[in-house]
């Protein structure tokens, strides 16, 4: 029915704009600056927003221009009505593939509805919300062309990469991974002797996405950039990097349980290439707590296809009597009070959210720098998260959150990175790194260590405190003399 799809989709936008925070997070600064960059010098892979005059590769070049592009026009409101459009296509993008996998259109739009909600974590504007819908496509197109070996297909999954290679490189190889499941599922059948299938199409498709990558300003890089992640050292440091802790991750333990429900029911015989997909996102998931965001994907996914199918094939007339139910006014004023009833609660703690949190980014202090200091040459050293505000404000920084930039693998230059951490960690003497990369101002949060040690050395005055962050003025003459 076109009116129960439309009813659907109205749910959608409203849970989509009743989860989306209003807070941004600290990738978006730098992306709006990264835009702006693109727009007024071209691609000049150079980066114009530290101090170290590195060289720049764009891995996200389309998200920073639609980033730069939004808030140009309404600033930090573009940003967030933004990141509610890309929630609302996210949300139609899973709905539509649910429904593709399932007869059973109220169980698609109630697990589409759970997913965003499982999601609300890992939504907030930065390339990843863009990714997952380009990943849910991938999967349902790949299994269309296993089906139909339709060639138009192959159009389709050519056409994804080279948007995820300028949008959002560093996943890029996931795409590519994504097929072995299905090449998977193809040995698995050869060596068993079950029933096999025409991989040839699967192949074809797979050349023509690796060919894809080279659709990008990154050309080769696209290939090397995220193993170029894994090998440094950055990702120790990242929160969003480290292990999922199980016990302290209710979330993951509601997923691992789902998982254990799908192969273990002997009602649902998933397929090879669903197995090993659910098994390799689990192991993703355990190694780093932002790969659980496409765990919930997949898994809510393959779950709809098997549950939606069962209760349409067990209770046919049942299911149309669901639908005729949904479709009543007491149907549609019940579905949107239980969409209330869950998304509310997170409307009013992200209403009532500031854009910029004053609590993690230094508002007061970038204003008196830019009102007091010649604030385009000062050489600051400052906290990793809070580089991509001072570099919204046009102060630059000496690290942000683009944590592989200040790698020696990526810059050839310096491992700026192990510099930073070896400072706040107190491994290296800070002097030594102030003086080697000529810093003359220094700014904190007011819980960093190293604050301990600037508050006892003459050579450093405090500028500018508030109650999160203090700015030191480094004293380069004294310490000459």
């Amino acid at each position: 029915m076109k009116k129960t799809t439309i009813i659907s989709l109205i749910l959608l936008v409203l849970i989509s704009i009743l989860i989306v925070p209003k807070e941004l997070q600290n990738d978006t600064f730098y992306l709006i600056k990264v835009g702006e960059s693109i727009v007024n010098n071209g691609l000049d892979f150079i980066d114009h927003f530290s101090i170290h005059n590195l060289n720049y590769l764009y891995p996200h070049l389309l998200f920073s221009l639609i980033t730069y592009f939004s808030y140009n026009i309404l600033s930090y409101k573009g940003l967030y009505i933004l990141t509610i459009i890309f929630t609302i296509i996210l949300s139609f993008t899973l709905f539509f593939v649910n429904c593709k996998n399932s007869k059973n259109k109220i169980i698609s739009l109630a697990i589409s509805i759970l997913t965003i909600v499982f999601l609300s974590g890992f939504i907030t504007l930065r390339s990843q919300i863009f990714s997952y819908t380009i990943f849910i496509l991938e999967y349902y197109f790949l299994n269309k062309l296993l089906e139909t070996n339709n060639r138009k297909y192959y159009i389709y999954l050519m056409l994804l990469p080279i948007l995820l290679v300028n949008t959002h490189v560093a996943v890029y190889p996931f795409y590519i991974i994504m097929y072995f499941p299905i090449i998977g599922e193809y040995i698995y059948n050869k060596i068993f002797k079950k029933i096999n299938f025409n991989i040839k199409p699967i192949i074809i498709s797979l050349l023509l996405a690796i060919l894809s990558g080279l659709v990008s300003p990154l050309f080769i890089d696209s290939y090397t950039y995220l193993f170029y992640t894994l090998v440094n050292n950055t990702t120790t440091y990242i929160a969003e990097h480290q292990p999922t802790v199980l016990i302290s991750s209710p979330k993951m333990i509601i997923l691992c349980i789902l998982c254990i429900f799908l192969f273990t029911n002997k009602l649902f015989k998933l397929e090879i290439k669903e197995k090993f997909l659910i098994l390799g996102l689990i192991i993703m998931a355990f190694s780093s707590t932002r790969h659980q965001s496409l765990l919930i994907i997949f898994s809510m996914i393959i779950t709809n296809k098997y549950i939606g199918n069962y209760l349409y094939e067990k209770e046919y007339k049942q299911n149309l009597e669901l639908e005729k139910k949904f479709m009543t006014s007491k149907g549609i004023i019940f579905s949107i009070l239980i969409v209330l009833l869950v998304g509310t609660p997170m409307f009013i703690r992200n209403i009532n959210m500031k854009y910029v949190n004053e609590t993690l980014y230094p508002i007061d202090t970038v204003n008196y720098i830019k009102k007091n200091l010649n604030y385009k040459d000062i050489r600051i050293f400052n906290n990793i998260n809070i580089g991509s505000y001072l570099i919204l404000n046009d102060i630059k920084v000496f690290i942000d959150s683009r944590t592989d930039l200040y790698t020696k693998i990526y810059n050839k230059k310096e491992n700026i990175f192990l510099d930073y951490i070896n400072t706040i960690q107190h491994k290296i003497y800070y002097e030594d790194i102030f003086e080697k990369y000529d810093i003359n101002y220094i700014l904190l949060s007011n819980d960093s260590s190293l604050l301990n040690y600037l508050k006892h050395n003459n050579n450093y005055n405090i500028e500018y405190i508030d109650n999160y962050f203090t700015l030191y003025k480094r004293n380069i003459n004294l310490i000459k003399e």
